[in-house]
């Protein structure tokens, strides 16, 4: 009994670290999540076109992320849609993948596929950035020391890691529109696009799943069989950073939902009344 309980508790202790260690984008990823459903759920009465518009660029990099992973991991890929087209399928894209559930390795690649379309999408966030603001690679620096400087023990530090990012993004937008209002309105259609298709799909979720439970008994077992306290601050120091610019593309993803719903909600206002 003993035993057990210790060995429960091992579990507890890893699963618990682990989410502390990725509290930094668990929290914006869930919130990316609800207002991807929003946005999805607001416009399904619209005609298709503006769903695929919106998703011109940003599908296309969510499902890189996945084959790219696909293939560090060692994933048979079967097909490739990177944006479809026609509206006979309601999914915008997808990657038809295969492994061999025999494979460790393969099988925590399923959590790293699932979740590749939040780092993908944040690698080309940061390229969009520093090809089109000026100030975007000193911003992006910005962001990092602000991320770095702060550890996160409680929500209320992600309160306040939001605060700072969100002074931060103001003044960068502030300063590039005075100075290029065109090229911040392009980039700020792109950044919020690709935030909007950010977050991974129920189907991406389950996929992960599996190679989480392989992560956690790997991680277990190294903890009992070499009584190794295993320590987390790295990922925490690493993903801290991140969660600034996921909370910057949130605000902007945010903004360019509640323009799109505005412009779709006019555009059918105006064919009802046309049509009566």
């Amino acid at each position: 009994m003993n035993i057990l309980v210790e060995f429960l508790s091992i579990i507890s202790d890893v699963i618990l670290n682990l989410a502390i260690a990725f509290a930094a984008i668990l929290i914006p990823i869930l919130l990316f999540n609800v207002l991807q459903k929003l946005f999805v759920t607001g416009i399904k009465n619209r005609p298709g076109l503006m769903l695929r518009l919106i998703g011109l660029l940003a599908v296309p990099i969510h499902e890189l992320s996945h084959a790219f992973m696909c293939i560090i991991f060692k994933h048979k890929i079967d097909k490739v849609v990177l944006f479809n087209l026609t509206c006979s399928n309601k999914a915008l894209g997808y990657v038809e993948h295969r492994y061999s559930p025999t494979s460790a390795f393969q099988l925590i690649g399923c959590f790293f596929i699932g979740i590749a379309p939040i780092f993908g999408g944040l690698f080309a966030i940061s390229l969009l950035t520093i090809g089109m603001l000026d100030n975007g690679h000193q911003w992006l620096l910005e962001l990092t020391s602000i991320g770095a400087a702060l550890r996160i023990e409680s929500p209320i530090d992600i309160i306040l890691l939001s605060q700072s990012c969100f002074a931060s993004t103001i003044q960068l937008i502030t300063v590039e529109f005075n100075s290029n209002s065109l090229m911040t309105i392009f980039w700020f259609m792109l950044v919020a696009s690709i935030g909007l298709y950010l977050s991974p799909s129920k189907a991406d979720l389950q996929g992960s799943l599996k190679g989480f439970i392989v992560i956690i008994i790997g991680l277990v077992s190294i903890q009992c069989f070499t009584s190794t306290q295993l320590n987390f601050t790295f990922i925490e120091a690493m993903l801290i950073p991140l969660s600034t610019i996921l909370t910057m593309t949130l605000c902007l993803s945010l903004a360019l939902f509640v323009l799109t719903i505005a412009i779709s909600t006019i555009i059918s206002h105006l064919f009802t009344s046309k049509r009566n």
